[in-house]
């Protein structure tokens, strides 16, 4: 993750953050799931420096993703020999609900990884509770990290099976090319 991509947005009164904004509701999650080990591939950030002592003193194992995930290759390597993936959304799309889902999320899922995240809204368009668990705060990320770990093997194959229904390009595209080639989205030009 990075820590801060830009600035907060502010509309209305309202500050729209990035993911340091909704980590830092978290830092405590290693202390509530162990011997559960999370670890954060954490960019410094663009805005504001990441707090890396303070996410190790915090019981995450932070490490720097140029080097672990420095190419194409190694990512898919990382995500394929993680047990899953635990992750905060941007701040922005917490507070707006849009149903933000994360391309790396779909990664573990295909790769058979579960998934345990935060909600943006998402929850209205895929199934969760079967190898994708949504979570709003402390205790529903504890909650959902405590399943994991206690049937892995079934959110394991419920994360393949949902990749497959969901994201598979298969789908995706189909869906894709068939909205695309309505009638009304085909306009007549002339010249």
């Amino acid at each position: 993750m990075t820590w801060s991509s830009y600035k907060p947005v502010v509309y209305d009164k309202t500050s729209f953050g990035q993911k340091d904004v909704e980590l830092r509701r978290f830092l405590s999650l290693p202390t509530h799931v162990e011997p559960i080990r999370l670890e954060v591939a954490l960019n410094k950030g663009k805005t504001r420096d990441a707090p890396r002592t303070l996410l190790r003193d915090s019981g995450w194992n932070v490490v720097d993703p140029g080097v672990v995930c420095p190419d194409l290759d190694a990512y898919r390597s990382y995500v394929q020999t993680s047990k899953g993936e635990w992750s905060v959304a941007k701040n922005g799309y917490v507070i707006g609900g849009p149903g933000w889902f994360s391309c790396r999320s779909a990664c573990y899922l295909a790769a058979g990884r579960p998934v345990v995240v935060q909600d943006t809204g998402f929850r209205e368009i895929i199934p969760t509770g079967h190898g994708l668990l949504a979570f709003d705060d402390l205790a529903e990320a504890v909650a959902g990290l405590r399943e994991v770990e206690a049937r892995y093997e079934y959110h394991s194959d419920a994360a393949r099976d949902l990749a497959g229904e969901y994201f598979d390009a298969r789908v995706v595209l189909r869906d894709l090319v068939e909205r695309a080639m309505l009638p009304e989205n085909h306009r007549s030009r002339t010249r």
